[in-house]
């Protein structure tokens, strides 16, 4: 990476749809630091996935039996997305999310929207990053 790329600061990031394919909280933690370390202070960062919550067990039947109401899917296709679904996403609740933004260097989320368990919070950058202020 160019020098130049390594030392931008931006004034902010979105994040949409990918932290729930990050499979542990280490890479997720990994995830958001790097992005806070490249963003101005106060700058935002929006994230947008699904995470978890106590009613996440509830709404994944009601979802995933929508989307093969809206589809047509055979009951081999539902099978095969739910199978994958177990096995490839990884969502965090928001309290994890707010620990995970907290050592990064990010206040706390605030929530922007709700839709069943996809949410979208905005996080800013603080004054200085601890990541940042610990290698000087």
């Amino acid at each position: 990476m160019p020098r130049e790329a390594a030392d931008a600061r931006y004034d902010a990031a979105l994040t949409l749809l990918v932290s729930r394919f990050l499979p542990g909280n280490s890479e997720k933690q990994a995830f958001i630091s790097a992005i806070a370390e490249s963003l101005a202070p106060n700058a935002p960062l929006l994230i947008a996935d699904p995470f978890r919550s106590e009613h996440s067990q509830e709404t994944a039947p009601v979802l995933r039996d929508a989307w093969a109401r809206q589809s047509s899917a055979s009951a081999e296709v539902i099978a095969q997305m739910s199978t994958r679904m177990a096995r490839d996403f990884h969502p965090v609740d928001e309290s994890t999310l707010a620990r995970m933004a907290g050592e990064a260097g990010l206040t706390a989320p605030a929530r922007l929207f709700q839709a069943l368990d996809f949410k979208a919070f905005v996080l800013r950058k603080a004054d200085a990053c601890p990541q940042a202020a610990s290698r000087a």
